[in-house]
């Protein structure tokens, strides 16, 4: 990579790859929203800045309340390295999160609404909630809001709110997992609330996917590819349980909200637009070969 040691270590602070995830989320559910209208490229732009803007803040303060934990388990993150300055990191993150919601401010009402309880799920989740049982609901809220603020330039009907369902408990079900990325402690709890919130995730998917305007069996298709492959990462990870394997797994995982995501639009609009959110891959794909993404 074309960037200097100090670029690396704010690219890695804010888990840069993943930020295409989040984008991911708003350009998807822009797209079922302006199916039936050509895109506004600037409406598109706004969203996405602010999506941005407000997960590189959750990432970053993320680090900032974890900097005690991560001294002992994770030394060579960019802040118990010292690579970056604790104080220039807490600046980091609030300005994030206040230029996200400030942009969103300009945008309008339902927009601001939307950044504003994205904004407060982030900080819920860093600073009280990680911990706590409720973590795995909290940071699939972060989700299923992040799409809505996709959704923030329309008059939202109960569909609406349908639709990202899939999302919310695959990024349950991921949590769940995330939590022994360290340790691999707890191989049976841990994958039967993973196992349980996945499940969930594909029953919504399916079920959406069999409303659709798209043919019963291309849905059948769809829908069968992407289970074998969670299946697959699923097994290998529960036969292999460790610290690394869970990594790997969280990896996968996170970056295949893109693909999931694709699917939700293609389900609801039938048509090529799909694979705009699919191409989020590329980039993210890229620099996950140089950057954690958790």
């Amino acid at each position: 990579m074309l960037f200097s040691n100090r670029v690396l270590s704010y690219l890695q602070l804010m888990r840069f790859p993943a930020v295409f995830t989040a984008i991911s989320n708003v350009v998807s559910a822009y797209l079922i929203a302006y199916q039936d209208a050509s895109v506004e490229w600037l409406s598109l732009a706004n969203i996405v800045f602010i999506s941005s803007a407000l997960y590189f803040s959750g990432m970053v303060l993320n680090d900032c309340f974890d900097l005690k934990e991560d001294r002992l388990e994770r030394p060579q993150r960019p802040l118990p390295s010292a690579k970056i300055q604790i104080a220039t990191a807490w600046k980091m993150g609030w300005g994030l999160m206040a230029m996200g919601v400030l942009w969103a401010y300009f945008v309008g009402q339902p927009t601001l609404t939307c950044a504003l309880l994205l904004a407060l799920f982030i900080i819920i989740y860093d600073g009280a909630a990680k911990q706590s049982i409720m973590a795995p609901l909290v940071m699939g809220g972060c989700r299923y809001i992040n799409w809505l603020l996709g959704f923030s330039f329309i008059s939202l009907q109960t569909e609406h709110f349908l639709i990202p369902a899939p999302v919310f408990f695959y990024i349950c079900s991921l949590t769940f997992l995330s939590t022994e990325e360290t340790s691999a402690e707890k191989r049976q709890s841990t994958f039967l609330l993973y196992l349980g919130a996945m499940s969930i995730s594909l029953l919504s998917l399916f079920f959406l996917l069999i409303n659709a305007s798209i043919s019963l069996y291309l849905s059948l298709l769809i829908f069968s590819v992407f289970a074998i492959a969670l299946g697959k990462i699923s097994w290998k990870t529960y036969t292999h349980y460790s610290p690394v394997n869970i990594q790997k797994a969280v990896k996968s995982l996170l970056l295949g909200v893109i693909p999931l995501d694709a699917i939700l639009v293609f389900s609801q609009t039938g048509d090529w637009r799909f694979v705009w959110v699919i191409l989020l891959l590329i980039p993210g794909r890229y620099f996950s070969r140089y950057l954690r993404v958790t």
